[in-house]
């Protein structure tokens, strides 16, 4: 038994669930001749089965509310839909495209530090009119200020 044929049975089986005995089996029967078919007919490749497993999948939920004779059924219904919609995405993910990996990160390169060239020494500004210039203006000094100037 091939993979589609086993998937359209467990969907047969969970749409079909709690109905009266002789609607379930026809339903089954009828599904299972359909299925048998299409896996023997060499024309009929097989993911068309799930395609149409897909495709065919909102006119079993349609005939099964017609079909289901009570509210206790309709309960039963309800929980067979609701793990009938679980496989309905377990069947999406088996025939979606696969998603491509994410390229991996480069590597990064290792920097010695020891190789680097040293930094540039750090500027002086030009003196103007005997005074050093300051990063606040080029006032002189005032009266009674010592200019302080590093040891040469």
């Amino acid at each position: 038994m091939s993979a589609p044929h086993v998937l359209v049975r467990v969907w047969t089986y969970l749409y079909t669930f709690a109905l009266p005995s002789e609607i379930r089996d026809r339903r089954r029967a009828e599904i299972e001749s359909d299925v048998w078919e299409s896996e023997h007919d060499p024309d009929v490749p097989h993911h068309a089965i799930v395609l149409r497993l897909l495709r065919g999948m909102p006119a079993d939920l349609l005939w099964r509310l017609e079909v289901t004779p009570s509210r206790q059924h309709a309960r039963a219904a309800v929980g067979a839909l609701a793990g009938a919609g679980v496989l309905a995405l377990a069947l999406w993910a088996l025939v979606r495209q696969p998603v491509p990996l994410p390229a991996p990160p480069r590597r990064l390169l290792p920097i010695n530090l020891r190789l680097m060239p040293p930094p540039p020494p750090p500027r002086r500004l030009p003196e103007r009119n005997g005074h050093r210039s300051s990063a606040l203006g080029t006032a002189p000094p005032q009266s009674g200020a010592v200019e302080l100037s590093p040891p040469r």
